[in-house]
């Protein structure tokens, strides 16, 4: 079956991206690991989706400084896939590994924040790419969308909706103040 043995595959570079540094500073074959990782995430199979986006989550925490290449593709892909759940609940799980990935960035960022407040004048080791300011204008509203997809059944579950809060969270100690001004347009239309 092909779709068992791209998942196979799939997995072994979630289990593999630990140990391929070398590969990620050479552009070449970061390309094709990266344009493998995206083009994966349009499969057919949610199995397969929900597996690349971990690898897109797993490169976002081992690899944040090479990402810029990357980063138009992964906002159009994630973003697509978090506003495709808030209306079909197939799209739940690779929906979660998505939010997934833009909680991470924001780790990443508020890491590297902190580590640039606690050493200043320094040059800090990574630089900041500030990719969830960028996107927080989108970012925001998608998740806010996503939070309002709750149902009674799942409180204690994990789902898009917590994932969303839980992002949210994250995308506020990122970029600070910001937050309120994108929070409120969609508080004032819903109240």
């Amino acid at each position: 079956n092909p779709v068992e043995i791209r998942k196979a595959g799939t997995d072994a570079l979630l289990n593999a991206l630990d140990f391929v540094k070398t590969n990620f500073d050479n552009e070449a074959e970061r390309n094709f690991i990266m344009q493998t990782v995206c083009e994966t995430t349009q499969a057919e199979s949610d199995e397969l989706r929900c597996a690349a986006f971990e690898c897109a989550v797993r490169v976002a925490e081992l690899y944040y400084d090479k990402l810029p290449a990357y980063m138009n593709a992964l906002y159009q892909i994630t973003t697509a896939v978090i506003t495709k759940a808030t209306h079909d609940e197939a799209e739940e799980e690779v929906a979660q590994q998505a939010i997934e990935f833009w909680s991470t960035l924001c780790e990443e960022e508020i890491d590297l924040q902190e580590e640039a407040d606690d050493n200043p004048g320094a040059t800090p080791e990574h630089a900041n790419h500030r990719f969830v300011a960028g996107a927080s204008p989108t970012l925001v509203g998608l998740l806010l969308e996503a939070l309002c997809r709750q149902s009674d059944d799942t409180e204690d579950d994990w789902n898009v909706a917590v994932a969303s809060a839980s992002c949210l969270a994250n995308v506020a100690r990122c970029v600070g103040d910001d937050v309120v001004g994108l929070v409120f347009p969609f508080i004032e239309q819903h109240i």
